[in-house]
């Protein structure tokens, strides 16, 4: 039985010798791609909405014409980077990463680098969501990664993993991506090597809110990590990794400065909750969605400039889940899921005194709707208070945009 006979079976429940249907028109694969586009957004917006039924409804119809789409161009690989979209879509990863491989290697055959690159894209996208089936042994990461070593480490720890950008100090999910803050990406070996360094696989998150902060204050890192220079010269890097970072200039360059500040003004309203601009006093219209993404950067600043480090594991997951909700909600313009929603909300409750760096002030989330802030003591700092206040009061406006009873659309 070959895979498209496999397919017919797997998806559509039939026989190998299908019934005699109507002629129809064939489908074109990527008429079939423009579709999905908009069938998919519909199917997210809807689980968003927590209408199942209808998500389940649209997504049969998408099922429906991706396998008609592939009985008519079996060898066209896009035809199978549309069956693993509709599959992830419906978070079957096997079968995803089965139709993402082999529309691969048919793009390859072809010498169809786009394509191809749809279908690396859609496999990477697999490995984000994918949990991994079983522990794998550690990796000795004293020692440069292999090339083998690299993709096992992003196949399972990739939900755990962010860098922090040398060019101005901000948490990101992708090394590889232009900076949605100052537009830096790696243009050489050694920065490439450097933005690897600067992340996850090599310091924990309590190390790497510090280097923040650090770059964030306008120190070289080279200057502030004793022995950085040794461990980038480990590091695997080679010039593929520049030529693709080039290639995907125009689709990942964006700009988060232009959606945080007053469109009247250019002035930066702080306050995510601010429905009117503070200097001009115009009114801000921003949409639930969008204060979300500016709720959730604020917070990771907050992480990095005020909340008091906590070794415990609470801290850790809630930061890794803010630069992963950042990047969705910036990147992929897509709300939390609904267990992000309740991993969130339970985190803080577990993190619950939360304290200044200085230790000059607290705050403290007794429920998913009260939180409140105290000074503890008022020398350490003169804006002890506000900043306190502005912290208590950005946490507020997440977990209310956080719950149930908001619709982010």
């Amino acid at each position: 039985m070959n895979l498209v006979q496999q397919w017919l079976q797997k998806i559509a429940g039939k026989r190998e010798t299908p019934t005699q249907e109507p002629p129809r028109e064939p489908i074109d694969p990527n008429i079939a791609a423009h579709v999905l586009d908009i069938w998919l957004e519909q199917v997210a917006s809807l689980k968003q909405l927590r209408m199942h039924d209808h998500a389940d409804r649209k997504l049969s119809l998408a099922r429906a014409i991706t396998l008609e789409s592939m009985q008519d161009a079996p060898s066209d690989p896009m035809a199978w980077v549309n069956i693993g979209r509709v599959q992830l879509a419906d978070e079957k990863f096997e079968e995803a990463t089965q139709a993402f491989e082999h529309a691969r290697s048919l793009a390859n055959q072809q010498g169809n680098a786009a394509i191809e690159g749809f279908a690396g894209s859609g496999l990477f996208q697999v490995r984000r969501r994918q949990a991994a089936p079983h522990e794998a042994a550690p990796l000795d990461l004293s020692q440069p990664l292999t090339q083998e070593q690299y993709q096992q480490f992003l196949r399972e720890k990739l939900d755990q993993m962010f860098y922090v950008c040398q060019g101005c100090g901000q948490l990101n999910l992708m090394a590889g991506e232009h900076c949605a803050h100052c537009q830096f990406a790696p243009k050489t070996l050694e920065q490439s090597r450097l933005s690897i360094t600067l992340s996850r696989v090599y310091f924990k998150t309590q190390t790497l809110l510090q280097i923040a902060l650090n770059l964030q204050r306008g120190k070289n890192p080279f200057e502030c990590i004793i022995g950085l220079d040794a461990v980038v010269q480990n590091i695997h890097s080679d010039q593929g990794i520049l030529q693709k970072i080039e290639d995907n200039r125009e689709d990942d360059h964006l700009n988060f400065k232009t959606l945080d500040r007053c469109a009247s003004c250019g002035i930066k309203v702080w306050s995510s909750s601010a429905e009117v601009c503070t200097h001009c006093h115009q009114s801000l219209d921003r949409p639930v969605l969008l204060r979300l993404a500016i709720c959730v950067e604020r917070l990771c600043n907050q992480w990095i400039w005020t909340v008091h480090t906590s070794e415990s594991t609470a801290f850790e997951q809630f930061v890794l889940l803010l630069v992963n909700m950042k990047y969705q909600l910036i990147r992929q313009q897509m709300g939390p899921s609904d267990a992000q929603r309740h991993k969130a909300t339970g985190l803080l409750l577990q993190l619950s005194p939360l304290y200044t760096q200085n230790m000059g002030g607290v705050i403290r989330i007794k429920n998913p709707t009260k939180v409140v802030s105290e000074v503890i003591d008022p020398s350490v700092h003169q804006d002890v208070g506000p900043t306190v206040d502005y912290l208590r009061d950005e946490l507020k406006h997440f977990l209310h945009l956080m719950s149930d009873s908001v619709s982010l659309f």
